[in-house]
């Protein structure tokens, strides 16, 4: 097994805090990012209503009333690669955080 030597942490606080701030906005971005293929997985599974009633699939509308219904069952998929559970990734909250496409993360209110 081979091993990698971490990065070099910064000599100084005010270095160690740019640090900090860089390694936070790099995680916001990938937390964006995230969120638009969220978005895109679900735009691709929208429930077509001319066979909602289908047994092959089941809309759901997670991002509440006004928001297109999508196959509940693309939800255990996308959750699956982001390694949660179907509960977490199909939480109405996260949902409608993406609406318009412009979607910064946000942390749920507890």
């Amino acid at each position: 097994m081979t091993s990698t030597a971490a990065p070099a942490l910064p000599e100084t606080p005010a270095a160690l805090l740019r640090a900090v701030k860089e390694s936070r906005d790099r995680a916001a971005a990938e937390d964006v990012e995230m969120m638009r293929l969220g978005m895109h997985w679900a735009d691709l599974h929208l429930a077509d209503p001319e066979f909602a009633e289908a047994c092959f699939t089941s809309p759901k509308t997670f991002a509440g009333e006004g928001s297109p219904a999508i196959d509940e069952f693309c939800v255990p998929e996308f959750a699956t690669m982001l390694g949660r559970t179907n509960d977490s990734a199909g939480h109405r909250r996260a949902w409608s955080r993406g609406g318009g496409h412009d979607s910064s993360p946000t942390r749920p209110s507890t």
